[in-house]
């Protein structure tokens, strides 16, 4: 599998070329511990994103900005 970093993914799709990184539910800790576990024995860059659901000002799901 190669390695790729998010501004040539980005310019490879721009080409038609494929490109894709994995998405993952962040909000149960054990997802967050493997995603992150994973990404960095394999060398590849992990996106982790939340919702304006699952992040409020006080937290949420356990998530405080």
């Amino acid at each position: 599998m190669e390695s790729i970093d998010l501004k040539r993914g980005i310019g490879r799709n721009g080409l038609s070329q494929s490109f894709a990184f994995t998405s993952v539910c962040e909000a149960h800790p054990d997802v967050r511990e493997a995603s992150i576990s994973l990404a960095g024995a394999m060398k590849l860059p992990l996106v982790v994103g939340a919702t304006g659901n699952e992040v409020r000002q006080h937290g949420s799901l356990g998530v405080i900005p």
